[in-house]
């Protein structure tokens, strides 16, 4: 009899430790989900910020705090290049329509200008340093913003560049077509000018 009491005290144990183990290992499963959720979303926050962002140039086109200003700088492969007031290279997209007697078109939205940024103006845009002011004028994008053109072509800067010392977007095809640095002269700079694609 002894026995069997303490085989029944045993047994009643048991079924109050499994009921008090079933809420905590409930709290503490809703703990972990609740933790796992907030780090996917910090996690995938990081990753969009990541695909956004490159080099040292702003990958998403904002509006123009004033008037651009287009010089040179002599840029390691390539000689001396169409460079914005920063220092950063300026391409022209091949994709684009050149004003050529014409108006002057960009193709380059959405995607396209988070990697190849336009160069936008608020005012007339300046030359110095090189740059000729008779090549330079404007186009107005879908969205209402004055981008910068320079003899006929939408200019853009590369997202992965920094500065003219790292100069990666030359000769690239990028969004259906060819991107090539600029000349002061107004012409692009052709690929065989590359001596090292580092």
């Amino acid at each position: 009899m002894t026995h069997d009491l303490t085989r029944r005290e045993e047994q009643r144990g048991w079924r109050i430790g499994f009921l008090w183990a079933v809420p905590i290992a409930l709290v503490l499963a809703v703990v972990i989900a609740v933790a796992s959720y907030w780090y996917n979303i910090g996690a995938r926050d990081k990753g969009m910020e990541k695909t956004t962002t490159y080099g040292s140039v702003e990958s998403t086109p904002k509006e123009a705090l004033g008037p651009a200003i287009l010089k040179t700088e002599q840029v390691p492969q390539y000689g001396t290049v169409l460079t914005d007031d920063s220092g950063h290279p300026l391409y022209l997209f091949e994709g684009d329509r050149r004003a050529d007697g014409g108006k002057a078109v960009s193709t380059c939205y959405e995607d396209c200008a988070k990697a190849w940024p336009p160069l936008l103006s608020s005012g007339t845009p300046r030359a110095a340093a090189g740059a000729k002011s008779s090549l330079i004028g404007t186009v107005s994008r879908r969205e209402g913003s004055d981008q910068v053109t320079y003899n006929g072509w939408p200019l853009y800067r590369y997202a992965k560049d920094v500065g003219p010392q790292k100069t990666v977007g030359q000769d690239v095809k990028d969004f259906g077509a060819e991107w090539y640095l600029m000349k002061p002269s107004g012409e692009r700079v052709e690929a065989s000018t590359q001596t090292n694609n580092g």
